[in-house]
């Protein structure tokens, strides 16, 4: 059981933190173009843009519409079985992620598929707009799921090492063992990397001085040449 509520939940704060990034997204980029018409200016239903796009058949369908709907259902029986603190954030994450899910069944989704097939026309626009303004109501919603999902995510890790503080402890030694090894490893390979670099160095500060030695003898013997100075 604890297994399958650290995935559920797990899964939950994946597919809240996508469903809130690509819900901006669509209402920064995407809705925008179906409010508006090249030709005329002002606010206008595009039902043609938002049938080509159709976000959807095309992704909602592969992240919300099925899957977060039962993660929600999933994490509010997982959140109704916990105690403590963790209780009451589980449970706030996953009624907020049904309020989520109500909304958009009983408003969202009819009333975009309505849209689909309406011109443009002052209502068709009006009712576009309310849309579109009553979306980031749901992106708020989402959010404050998400954030309560997160803090349910770390109250059930620490209680998750408080429960099995001597494996974690275990766990830290074999941590840190493997490091020290690690750098000891890594000390081996380096020596004779480090060796050759000193070595090279030198060779070159050797040639360098030898340069300035036979260049200040060359210069001595130019000066002890008759006719010269």
């Amino acid at each position: 059981m604890r297994s399958g509520a650290t995935f559920a939940l797990w899964l939950f704060v994946i597919n809240l933190g996508i469903a809130f990034g690509a819900g901006m997204y669509e209402q920064r980029i995407v809705v925008s173009r179906w409010l508006t018409d090249p030709a005329r200016p002002g606010v206008h239903w595009n039902a043609e843009a938002a049938r080509t796009d159709d976000t959807g058949r095309r992704f909602w369908a592969f992240v919300s519409t099925l899957p977060l709907t039962l993660l929600t259902l999933a994490n509010l029986f997982f959140g109704w079985r916990a105690s403590g603190a963790i209780r009451g954030w589980w449970l706030a994450a996953a009624c907020l992620a049904l309020a989520d899910r109500v909304f958009t069944f009983s408003y969202f989704i009819p009333t975009m598929i309505g849209l689909f097939g309406a011109p443009d026309s002052p209502e068709s626009a009006s009712v576009a707009n309310r849309w579109a303004t009553l979306n980031h109501v749901r992106h708020a919603i989402l959010l404050a799921a998400w954030i309560a999902t997160l803090q349910t995510f770390a109250l059930f890790q620490r209680q998750h090492d408080c429960v099995g503080g001597g494996l974690s402890g275990a766990t830290q030694t074999a941590k840190t063992e493997f490091l020290a090894m690690l750098a000891h490893e890594l000390r081996n390979p380096l020596a004779p990397i480090l060796v050759s670099i000193e070595v090279l160095r030198r060779a070159k500060d050797n040639e360098a001085s030898d340069l300035r030695n036979a260049e200040g003898q060359s210069a001595t013997d130019n000066r002890k040449r008759p006719g010269c100075g």
